[in-house]
């Protein structure tokens, strides 16, 4: 957990500006604002929500209301220079792909996420009581402190956005009890009691992964995190499976199962998908389980990487907010796990390369009747081999 308060987190990686400037190198000795590098700092997370800038104050105004009034009295948000919000929290298990993910969403706001994925890439934010102006002509506006303080902890508290999308990724038959535990605890405050209902309605569609109710156990309930969920991870299981060419289950069962919604995390999908193909790393192709309808046997087929991104997106898995999880994004955040170095005809190590060799298409017996056989090898001898 994160003690610190927020000025004792970013004390060592803040920088004075000059000159009125939002960057560092302004001219001047008189200093008029401060900035942090988000990028030199550990599990912290700027989000920055830029208000359109055609609306009138007052518009403006609406906005910062109706974002605050989603927040916790603790949540530490600054107003920018133009009137938008910067909120300021722990990244934890949030996935990033950029110290500056820009537009992430858009409406009347320009939604940006600034953290430190990359610490040599700069990204630096300036701070509250800064004062900034473009010249010496304009106007000079200030970053305000509009809600918590730089001298308590970020809020850790969970809020129903992330605990409710969690709670959709269960099983069906858990997700109502998991509903109603969380009403029944005794940590709810009276605002998330009025709300709950309407919560629960608003985010039915969203989810997220059941991994983040262990999140939540380990921060908040470490002790039944370490005794009772953590012996369980420890036993671990194989979820990727080999591909068993007398296994009927295929592409379009993988399919089947993203229409009806039964797909309730990663590992489910990665699971399904090891069943059916792999990737060559020497050739940079795919193999996948295939049914021939001449031989009636299932065999492999080769699958250009175009083709196979094509039909793995077309496999949609479930939705939150700005993002609809395909098979193909699941795929990529595990490919290591279903790779293979190349293929052959009969290989002995089956674990890095794949067999095309599957077997003879007739039944070895243990023992042979000469006496049937021996008109075909008098054949063989006297033919085929003379």
């Amino acid at each position: 957990m994160e003690e610190k308060t927020l000025n004792e987190r970013i004390d060592t990686n803040v920088i004075d500006l000059n000159n009125y400037q939002k960057h560092d190198g302004g001219s001047g000795s008189v200093v008029t604002g401060r900035a942090v590098f988000v990028n030199k700092e550990s599990n912290l997370t700027v989000i920055d929500i830029d208000i359109n800038k055609s609306f009138d104050d007052e518009s403006k105004q609406s906005v910062r209301r109706k974002i605050l009034n989603k927040l916790d009295e603790d949540d530490v948000v600054v107003q920018t220079a133009s009137g938008g919000l910067r909120i300021y929290a722990n990244t934890d298990d949030f996935y990033a792909n950029s110290n500056r993910m820009i537009k992430c969403c858009t409406c009347d706001e320009f939604v940006d996420i600034i953290t430190s994925l990359d610490e040599s890439k700069r990204s630096l934010i300036v701070l509250q009581n800064s004062k900034v102006r473009k010249d010496h002509r304009l106007k000079t506006n200030v970053y305000q402190l509009v809600r918590g303080s730089g001298n308590i902890p970020i809020n850790r508290e969970v809020t129903f956005f992330t605990l409710f999308q969690a709670i959709n990724s269960l099983p069906n038959e858990q997700i109502e009890l998991a509903y109603d535990r969380a009403q029944n605890s005794d940590n709810l405050t009276a605002n998330a009691r009025d709300n709950y209902y309407a919560a629960k309605q608003r985010y039915r569609f969203l989810r997220l992964s059941p991994f983040v109710l262990v999140k939540m156990s380990k921060i908040w309930n470490n002790d039944y995190y370490t005794y009772e969920i953590l012996p369980l991870l420890r036993n671990d299981t194989n979820i990727v499976k080999p591909l068993d060419m007398s296994d009927s289950f295929s592409m379009t069962d993988i399919r089947r199962k993203a229409e009806t919604k039964q797909h309730k995390t990663a590992d489910d999908v990665i699971c399904d998908l090891s069943r059916v193909m792999r990737f060559v790393e020497t050739v940079a192709m795919y193999i996948q389980k295939d049914f021939n309808i001449f031989d009636k046997r299932w065999g492999i087929t080769f699958v250009t990487d175009t083709n196979m991104t094509r039909n793995l997106k077309m496999i949609k898995l479930w939705k939150t907010v700005h993002k609809t999880t395909t098979a193909y994004d699941i795929l990529q955040s595990c490919l290591s796990k279903l790779t293979l170095q190349g293929v052959m005809f009969d290989a002995n190590d089956t674990a890095i390369v794949f067999s095309i060799f599957r077997g003879f298409k007739c039944n070895l017996r243990e023992h042979v009747n000469i006496v049937t056989i021996s008109m075909f090898l008098n054949f063989v001898r006297e033919v085929i081999a003379d």
